[in-house]
């Protein structure tokens, strides 16, 4: 909240700093800059099934692990880049299309542990006698980038120009997961491990407003909301075990990802100050 805050002063500050033109056409091409906080949130489901020669053998446990590796995730971070585009006005209705590659630094990684009772009771972990089973778990998301390209429609008056927008985005989406236990049916065994991972440039839309004001000779200042949305990724591996044979099957499912965006930023017009 303290961030949304100044997002909001620094864009108030900005439109008072010069003395407004008397009038003007928002027609032309224009080009700018803005920085701003993004948050986001995405669902992670983890199935996991055991193999002939099983590495986890109780239900209960498999249920334990799943719900381990299954969090919920809430990046936050950075965002900020360019923006251009092109408007034209009719009376007072202003239409256009923008097009901005911006820096999308949304990240997370949650590490959970889960104890393994069943596997426990059955003695099936050694370390010169049966100790308690343990499964650890590190899973992690991470954007670097964003592009959309978005239609505009606004309304103006005098010098301020509020809108809607929505259209295309673009990002790479990454996820990852290890995974490691103790889980072991002979003294000196060291256990069973796996890692899944998908990595994919997805499509995604998004939609949001905003307004703008001209604070001096072809230059204004603006800020903006914009939701994203894309659908998620599938990430799939095999927990091989140190008896051989032994195996699970892990199968995660990242549902989608979104995020909220809060920015501030500026335009210069390149045509001709009215």
């Amino acid at each position: 909240m303290k961030k949304l805050t100044f997002l909001g002063i620094a864009f108030m500050a900005l439109a008072a700093a010069s003395p407004a033109q008397a009038g003007g056409s928002w027609t032309g091409f224009y080009a700018g800059g803005n920085a701003g906080y993004a948050w986001g949130s995405a669902d992670n489901t983890l199935a996991i099934s055991d193999g002939v020669n099983c590495h986890f053998c109780f239900a209960s446990d498999i249920s334990a692990a799943q719900s381990a590796g299954s969090p919920g995730f809430s990046p936050n971070g950075f965002s900020g880049g360019g923006q251009f585009g092109y408007n034209w006005q009719t009376f007072n209705w202003v239409y256009g299309v923008e097009f901005d590659v911006e820096s999308f630094s949304q990240k997370q990684t949650v590490n959970n542990s889960v104890s393994l009772p069943a596997n426990t009771a059955g003695a099936s972990c050694f370390t010169a006698g049966a100790v308690s089973c343990v499964g650890n778990f590190s899973t992690s998301i991470k954007t670097d980038w964003l592009i959309t390209l978005r239609p505009r429609l606004g309304y103006s008056w005098d010098q301020t120009l509020v809108y809607v927008t929505g259209g295309l985005a673009f990002t790479k989406l990454s996820y990852s997961q290890s995974y490691s236990d103790n889980l072991n049916f002979a003294p000196g065994n060291v256990g069973g491990s796996v890692t899944t991972s998908a990595s994919d440039t997805k499509v995604g839309w998004v939609v949001g407003g905003g307004f703008e004001r001209m604070i001096a000779d072809n230059w204004s200042a603006r800020a903006e909301y914009l939701y994203v949305r894309f659908d998620g990724l599938n990430a799939n591996g095999t927990l091989t075990d140190s008896s051989p044979g032994f195996i699970a099957n892990f199968a995660n499912n990242m549902d989608h990802f979104s995020s909220n965006i809060v920015r501030v930023g500026f335009n210069y017009r390149f045509s001709p100050a009215p």
